[in-house]
């Protein structure tokens, strides 16, 4: 088996990766061989043929396949979790901007939903094909929360986009059409944390200096207009 060695800028990123690898198993996603924790380095396997969704799949077929690798749900909040909690990870949304989007998800998260662990930056470059496995996930963040987060951020976060290259209006259309049913979540839930999310996007845009920002915004104008008719 040929190998893969990725490093990271500290520990808890390590431990965040490794644990939410092993808690979403071996058939779905990307096998850790080794951590190596005084180097701040896991060892992995190397995924062959290696894909990415956004680089082979249109978005029907990039649906369908995230459809069928959460078919069997989130996992379980490992015990002594090192995962980062939802309430934690809206810090950045800061300002009048924000306003909206911070406020929505403190509604979000006041809802009683048993807490799962998350992929946490599930997009289509983060789902490779797999000789052994089909399709593994690869680059979870790892936060603990609703499902409806991971699917949320699929839907509100749209870039990089499937293989056909919708207008961003429409990729948002057809996720929020299809993959709520299709991972059995609810789908006012799934809309409102793609709002939540592509504000996200936006402020992380920001402070990485990602030319991106410009499609976020665009990504957080469709998603307000969505949930302003209560669609």
């Amino acid at each position: 088996m040929t190998t893969f060695l990725k490093t990271f800028a500290d520990r808890r990123q390590l431990h965040t990766e490794v644990e939410a690898l092993r808690a979403f198993g071996e058939e779905r996603a990307v096998r850790v061989l080794e951590v190596r924790l005084e180097e701040r380095a896991i060892i992995l396997e190397r995924v062959r043929p290696g894909m990415t969704l956004a680089s082979i799949a249109s978005e029907d077929e990039a649906m369908r396949i995230v459809a069928e690798l959460l078919s069997a749900g989130w996992p379980p909040v490992p015990a002594d979790s090192v995962a980062t909690p939802l309430a934690d990870v809206a810090s950045a949304l800061n300002g009048a901007e924000f306003a909206r989007a911070k406020a929505l998800r403190s509604e979000l998260l006041a809802d009683s939903v048993q807490p799962v662990l998350l992929h946490g930056d599930l997009h289509y470059d983060n789902i490779l094909t797999s000789d052994r496995a089909g399709h593994l996930l690869i680059d979870p963040k790892g936060f603990i929360g609703d499902p409806a987060f991971d699917i949320g951020y699929l839907v509100g976060r749209p870039m990089p986009s499937a293989r056909d290259a919708l207008p961003l209006s429409e990729a948002i259309e057809r996720r929020l059409a299809f993959l709520p049913d299709a991972t059995r979540l609810d789908a006012q839930r799934v809309a409102s944390f793609a709002y939540v999310a592509a504000a996200l996007s936006v402020a992380w845009a920001r402070e990485d200096h990602d030319p991106a920002v410009d499609e976020f915004l665009e990504s957080m104008r469709v998603l307000e207009r969505r949930l302003s008719l209560g669609s």
